[in-house]
């Protein structure tokens, strides 16, 4: 017995059905690395970051350190003129006034060792976070390596099909290739569902009877509810 018009479009629409899979596992596999790659650009953007820090640190630090010298100075220049006070009271203001300078000299002096401090953390943080990327560089390219050998088995599985699609394709006139076309634009998955129990399976609802006949007798019939191609 010869293929009728239905036979054709059901082996048509097993090719796309796993086609329909293998694009889904084609767009699957190409996200299998978006993890590792999240995880390297916030590990680039801390190190950025702290690359930046560093460098107002090291701007805040030279400032101090300039403070700190133009302080000395003054404090040398106070004491220079202990030497030239012409009254006891210019003599004990000049003392307060050193002494006042020393105290906003040890307050910088101990600015400048904090800032020593905290860039001496920042270069250690700087070396793990830099270790660290070097890790998550290491498994990203790994992550890679597993997508392009998924995609190359999809790819494959996906030239194939294709082949096999344009054959069954080839056995539709044009007329009922451009009806399953427009039902597989529509359903997306399938452009055929069984019936079973006077219900299609595509979408759960019930077939007229007419159309029920139509399908017993394998002729073209679509579900007045989702549109698909019936079959039994």
């Amino acid at each position: 017995m010869s293929d009728t018009p239905l036979d054709a479009i059901l082996r048509l629409s097993e090719v796309d059905r796993a086609l329909y899979q293998a694009r889904r596992r084609r767009g699957q596999a190409l996200q299998i690395s978006a993890p590792q790659e999240a995880r390297v650009a916030d590990a680039r953007r801390g190190l950025e970051r702290l690359k930046e820090q560093q460098k107002t640190q090291a701007r805040d630090t030279t400032r101090l350190e300039g403070e700190a010298k133009s302080k000395t100075a003054e404090i040398e220049k106070a004491q220079a003129a202990l030497n030239q006070a012409k009254t006891n009271e210019e003599y004990q203001a000049l003392l307060r006034s050193i002494e006042q300078k020393k105290s906003e000299l040890g307050d910088i002096e101990t600015k400048v060792l904090e800032a020593y401090e905290a860039q001496e953390r920042r270069v250690a943080e700087q070396k793990a976070l830099e270790g660290k990327l070097k890790q998550l560089d290491g498994e990203l390219a790994e992550a890679k390596k597993r997508v392009a050998q998924e995609l190359g088995t999809i790819d494959a599985d996906l030239a194939r099909l294709e082949g096999q699609r344009a054959e069954a394709a080839g056995g539709l006139s044009a007329e009922h290739r451009a009806l399953y076309q427009r039902v597989l634009e529509t359903n997306k998955d399938s452009a055929t569902a069984a019936v079973s129990a006077d219900i299609c399976q595509g979408c759960f609802m019930k077939v007229r009877p007419e159309q029920v006949s139509q399908v017993r007798g394998k002729q073209i019939a679509t579900c007045f509810t989702c549109s698909r191609i019936l079959h039994l």
